[in-house]
């Protein structure tokens, strides 16, 4: 009965521990896939925030591209102009003159004065640039030097009177704080009336071999007012101003002497 009794606690026991381990093993496969899909999930959302925090670089760096021209400050240099301001000035040429014709020396004599509103360029402490609009009324007087004859009509003694209208622009550098060194450049162009300064001239003529006489001729007022001529000015001059007021210069051209001195006043 004993043996029975041990047999039966046997087989039972038996049963029993083999109906336990599947049901740990079942908590183990259950742990082991829990903590798999855990793992699984935080990599995907891992990933989620690292192409997340990709994009918003992407974003950032193309933002800051297209800001970055619109932030650019324009570098435009703007003029500085002051004026009108208004000068007065006068040229003095005189000039001697051969007469090849007559075989005596005369002289041209240009005088000219004129006026002109100026604008001024400040383009650096030290640098300026002036210009303007010039009208000038103008006087040549050409003396031969001979009351005889003079065929030809550039040996007569003249007058031209002439008005011409053009520019100047000047190149201004200061040397001091009142003394500025310049070169300037005019050009102008004008109506004149070119009149002959005597009321005849003499003539010897020959009437046969051995009888020669001389007369007088009056010039007509088609010989004293010859005609119309167009002047022409184009003259270069380099000097100095004072006080921004006083200039005087020599120069060098075409219309108002070869040579000569130039000089005025701005006010």
């Amino acid at each position: 009965m004993k043996k029975l009794i041990l047999s039966l606690l046997l087989i039972i026991g038996l049963f029993s521990f083999s109906s336990k381990i599947p049901k740990v093993n079942k908590k183990y496969e259950v742990k082991n896939t829990k903590s798999n899909s855990y793992k699984k999930t935080k990599i995907k959302e891992m990933e989620k925030n690292i192409e997340i925090e990709n994009v918003l670089e992407v974003n950032k760096t193309i933002n800051v591209e297209k800001v970055e021209p619109i932030l650019k400050p324009s570098k435009k240099r703007k003029l500085n102009i002051s004026g009108p301001r208004y000068r007065i000035d006068g040229n003095i040429s005189t000039l001697p003159i051969y007469y090849t014709k007559i075989k005596k020396i005369g002289y041209y004599a240009y005088k000219s004065l004129s006026f002109l509103p100026e604008w001024k360029v400040q383009v650096s402490p030290l640098f300026d640039i002036t210009f303007g609009p010039k009208i000038s009324a103008n006087l040549l007087y050409g003396l031969n030097g001979d009351n005889t004859v003079a065929k030809t009509e550039s040996d007569k003694s003249i007058i031209i009177m002439s008005a011409s209208l053009g520019t100047e622009v000047d190149f201004n550098y200061r040397l001091r704080d009142n003394l500025k060194m310049y070169a300037g450049i005019e050009t102008q162009i004008g109506l004149g009336e070119k009149i002959n300064t005597k009321s005849g001239t003499y003539y010897n003529g020959q009437i046969g071999k051995d009888n020669e006489i001389e007369s007088y001729l009056p010039y007509t007022n088609s010989k004293i007012f010859t005609s119309l001529k167009t002047i022409y000015v184009a003259k270069v001059a380099i000097g100095f101003k004072v006080n921004d007021k006083y200039n005087v210069a020599f120069f060098g051209g075409y219309g108002k002497g070869n040579f000569g001195i130039e000089f005025g006043h701005t006010f």
